[in-house]
């Protein structure tokens, strides 16, 4: 008779366990990939600038990048910044969305010219 015990009430705790987790999981109003994107922080395109700059010194330290390849991606990163202050300027602080998705587009030739002159001293031969 113990055992049938036993084997009952550690199938209750199973049972109630299984029970607080679904209550704890229904509990929250939105699905698991809603809360997981209202987590994340949005990126703005002053935030890409930043990174996009702290990634260019940072391959520059690790001789991923040579100092007349860091420095034209500079030159393009001080570029994309005068825009954004111009088109600001002409929209009273703000950028419009074609603006947004002009710098956007920049950043992006950016990301990818930084990305395949870093992958290019990866995959260079020595001696070569």
């Amino acid at each position: 008779m113990n055992r049938a015990l036993v084997k009952h009430l550690s199938l209750c705790l199973l049972l109630s366990g299984s029970l607080v987790s679904v209550s704890i999981m229904s509990s929250s109003p939105l699905p698991a990939y809603a809360r997981s994107r209202a987590a994340k922080k949005k990126v703005t395109i002053t935030d890409r600038v930043q990174e996009l700059s702290a990634k260019v010194d940072a391959a520059l330290k690790a001789n991923e990048l040579t100092l007349d390849e860091a420095t034209d991606l500079r030159k393009k990163l001080t570029k994309i910044n005068e825009k954004i202050d111009k088109c600001q300027a002409k929209n009273g602080g703000a950028l419009s969305y074609k603006d947004q998705n002009s710098v956007e587009s920049d950043l992006n030739k950016v990301s990818v010219k930084l990305l395949k002159e870093q992958l290019a001293k990866r995959t260079a031969k020595p001696g070569h």
